[in-house]
Protein backbone atom coordinates (compact mmCIF):
# COMPACT_ATOMS: atom_id res chain seq x y z
CA UNK A 1 0.00 0.00 0.00
CA UNK A 2 1.39 3.53 -0.62
CA UNK A 3 1.28 6.81 0.88
CA UNK A 4 -1.67 7.83 -1.92
CA UNK A 5 -3.49 5.05 -1.66
CA UNK A 6 -3.76 5.32 2.44
CA UNK A 7 -4.47 8.95 1.59
CA UNK A 8 -7.50 8.07 -0.61
CA UNK A 9 -8.53 5.92 1.57
CA UNK A 10 -8.56 8.10 4.62
CA UNK A 11 -10.22 10.95 2.44
CA UNK A 12 -13.61 8.44 1.39
CA UNK A 13 -13.72 7.56 4.79
CA UNK A 14 -17.30 8.36 6.83
CA UNK A 15 -17.61 10.22 10.15
CA UNK A 16 -17.96 7.19 12.08
CA UNK A 17 -14.51 5.30 10.59
CA UNK A 18 -12.65 8.67 11.36
CA UNK A 19 -14.08 8.43 14.57
CA UNK A 20 -13.21 4.76 14.86
CA UNK A 21 -9.81 5.53 13.15
CA UNK A 22 -9.31 7.86 16.38
CA UNK A 23 -10.28 5.77 18.97
CA UNK A 24 -8.19 3.05 17.51
CA UNK A 25 -5.19 5.88 17.17
CA UNK A 26 -5.51 6.98 21.08
CA UNK A 27 -5.93 3.10 21.78
CA UNK A 28 -2.28 2.90 20.88
CA UNK A 29 -1.19 5.97 23.49
CA UNK A 30 -3.75 4.36 26.24
CA UNK A 31 -4.86 1.16 26.58
CA UNK A 32 -7.79 0.66 28.33
CA UNK A 33 -10.46 -2.19 28.88
CA UNK A 34 -13.40 -0.01 28.48
CA UNK A 35 -11.14 1.14 24.79
CA UNK A 36 -10.97 -2.23 24.20
CA UNK A 37 -14.21 -3.54 24.50
CA UNK A 38 -15.22 -0.51 22.60
CA UNK A 39 -12.76 -0.83 19.82
CA UNK A 40 -14.09 -4.96 19.47
CA UNK A 41 -17.56 -3.74 18.17
CA UNK A 42 -20.25 -4.44 20.85
CA UNK A 43 -22.88 -2.25 20.92
CA UNK A 44 -23.84 0.17 24.45
CA UNK A 45 -26.35 -2.52 25.43
CA UNK A 46 -23.90 -5.75 25.10
CA UNK A 47 -21.03 -3.83 26.76
CA UNK A 48 -23.43 -4.24 30.42
CA UNK A 49 -23.04 -7.57 29.99
CA UNK A 50 -19.04 -7.84 29.28
CA UNK A 51 -16.95 -8.28 32.47
CA UNK A 52 -12.96 -8.28 32.31
CA UNK A 53 -12.88 -10.72 35.40
CA UNK A 54 -12.47 -14.21 34.14
CA UNK A 55 -12.84 -17.57 36.29
CA UNK A 56 -9.53 -17.77 38.35
CA UNK A 57 -9.73 -21.82 37.42
CA UNK A 58 -10.51 -21.43 33.89
CA UNK A 59 -7.90 -18.49 33.72
CA UNK A 60 -5.14 -20.97 35.62
CA UNK A 61 -6.15 -24.30 33.22
CA UNK A 62 -5.52 -22.75 30.42
CA UNK A 63 -2.28 -20.89 31.01
CA UNK A 64 -1.37 -24.66 31.92
CA UNK A 65 -1.58 -25.42 28.21
CA UNK A 66 -1.40 -21.82 26.89
CA UNK A 67 1.20 -20.10 28.97
CA UNK A 68 1.00 -16.48 27.13
CA UNK A 69 -2.73 -16.85 27.77
CA UNK A 70 -2.64 -14.01 30.41
CA UNK A 71 -0.79 -11.76 28.39
CA UNK A 72 -3.97 -11.32 26.04
CA UNK A 73 -7.13 -9.06 26.51
CA UNK A 74 -9.92 -11.42 27.84
CA UNK A 75 -13.27 -11.32 28.87
CA UNK A 76 -16.38 -12.96 29.95
CA UNK A 77 -19.36 -12.15 28.09
CA UNK A 78 -22.90 -12.47 29.13
CA UNK A 79 -24.69 -11.25 26.10
CA UNK A 80 -25.70 -14.84 24.37
CA UNK A 81 -25.20 -17.83 26.82
CA UNK A 82 -26.48 -18.10 30.37
CA UNK A 83 -23.16 -19.12 31.53
CA UNK A 84 -21.33 -16.64 29.25
CA UNK A 85 -17.82 -17.22 27.31
CA UNK A 86 -14.77 -16.00 27.17
CA UNK A 87 -13.69 -13.83 24.55
CA UNK A 88 -10.20 -12.80 23.07
CA UNK A 89 -10.51 -8.93 22.70
CA UNK A 90 -7.63 -8.74 20.54
CA UNK A 91 -8.81 -11.03 18.05
CA UNK A 92 -12.63 -8.80 17.87
CA UNK A 93 -10.59 -5.95 17.38
CA UNK A 94 -8.50 -7.17 14.75
CA UNK A 95 -11.61 -8.29 13.15
CA UNK A 96 -13.88 -5.21 13.40
CA UNK A 97 -10.95 -3.17 12.62
CA UNK A 98 -11.27 -4.48 9.08
CA UNK A 99 -15.07 -4.75 9.13
CA UNK A 100 -15.41 -0.76 10.00
CA UNK A 101 -12.90 0.24 8.29
CA UNK A 102 -13.26 -1.80 4.90
CA UNK A 103 -9.87 -3.26 4.98
CA UNK A 104 -10.98 -6.74 3.76
CA UNK A 105 -10.80 -5.22 0.06
CA UNK A 106 -7.56 -3.03 0.27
Amino acid sequence: MTKEHLIQHIEEMTNEQIQFLGDLLNFANYESYQLAIKLSGFTEDEKRKIDSATPHDYNKAITEIYPDFLNGRNVYNYNEKNYGEMLNLNNLIIANIKTKLNLETL
